[in-house]
């Protein structure tokens, strides 16, 4: 692990943004993951995260826990046989939560004290939260 700046996203187009650029430009000591940072009662959830046009503007207020026994968007929608080709285009996109005390021990940082120079967060909205579930790294 010779990172120096490690990026928590949730917004796939966001992602894809941000990988071009690293790659375009050649930054390898940057590694981004696909997470939802909460605090330990809203953790290990899938959440329903509605698109919006600007994905900037994405936050996880309005975000619905999914249905562990809903078939996925795209069999929801061959279930539906009056769908047109507008109702193709998904609403929402689905992201794991998790706090960073977790994310970081499922990444080993406890024990392997990695140098980060920076983390960079995407809250959408949900600072109290993730201060809440950062409590024991904030404290190593």
């Amino acid at each position: 692990w010779g990172m120096s700046v490690v990026s928590l996203e949730i917004h796939p187009a966001n992602i894809l943004r941000l990988c071009e650029s690293l790659q375009y430009n050649e930054h390898p000591a940057i590694w981004v993951e696909r997470k939802a940072l909460t605090s330990p009662l809203q953790s290990n959830q899938i959440l329903q995260v509605p698109i919006r046009k600007n994905p900037g503007q994405t936050t996880l207020k309005g975000s619905t826990k999914q249905d562990p026994d809903a078939p996925p968007p795209a069999a929801a929608l061959a279930l539906n046989k009056n769908a047109t080709a507008a109702d193709e285009e998904p609403s929402f996109f689905t992201v794991s939560t998790t706090t960073l005390d977790e994310f970081s021990k499922e990444k080993g940082w406890f024990h392997t004290k990695p140098t980060i120079l920076i983390l960079k967060i995407d809250t959408e909205g949900h600072e109290p939260e993730i201060l809440e579930g950062s409590r024991e790294i904030l404290a190593a």
